[in-house]
């Protein structure tokens, strides 16, 4: 014997019960999966395709450059100073100043162009997006040297 959907029947006593559950106001029930939906869509985050494809880029150009390479690789902290670390071991003209945080940070105010893609900041927030590689010759001895994001990196 078929048995409707809301009217479960229990076999061990073979007893048939209604269960009603309340219906909600089609208005309510749309406010409520909006709100669902908007609490979802904050806590995620939308790709930027085009961000995603020139990092991808970069990534493989950085790859091709190191192949074959011994390199050192610069790993720390977000804003710890790997960008102005490979700054100062490049040749760079450097100077100290005071940033607003109240830490002293060594700016940039000159370099060559083989630096100009490793951007630093006195923020102490998340510059470097990807590995960036550089070959430095300091004295008489070449390097390969990468910088890398942070841990931590304020940009998730």
């Amino acid at each position: 014997e078929a048995t409707p959907t809301d009217t479960p029947t229990d076999t061990s006593t073979n007893t048939t019960s209604v269960v009603k559950t309340p219906m909600m106001d089609p208005k309510e029930f749309y406010k409520e999966a909006e709100g669902l939906l908007s609490q979802c869509l904050d806590e995620i985050r939308i790709i930027d395709t085009d961000k995603l494809t020139k990092m991808l880029a970069e990534t493989k150009h950085a790859a091709a450059q190191i192949a074959g390479k011994d390199v050192i690789l610069l790993l720390g902290n977000t804003g710890a100073g790997k960008s102005t670390t490979i700054h100062f071991l490049g040749g760079s003209k450097m100077e100290k100043v005071l940033a607003k945080s109240g830490r002293f940070h060594l700016d940039v105010v000159q370099t060559g162009p083989q630096l100009e893609s490793f951007v630093t900041s006195a923020a102490g927030g998340s510059e470097t997006l990807f590995i960036n590689a550089v070959d430095l010759e300091i004295g008489n001895k070449m390097f390969t040297l990468c910088d890398s994001p942070g841990f931590g990196d304020t940009r998730g």
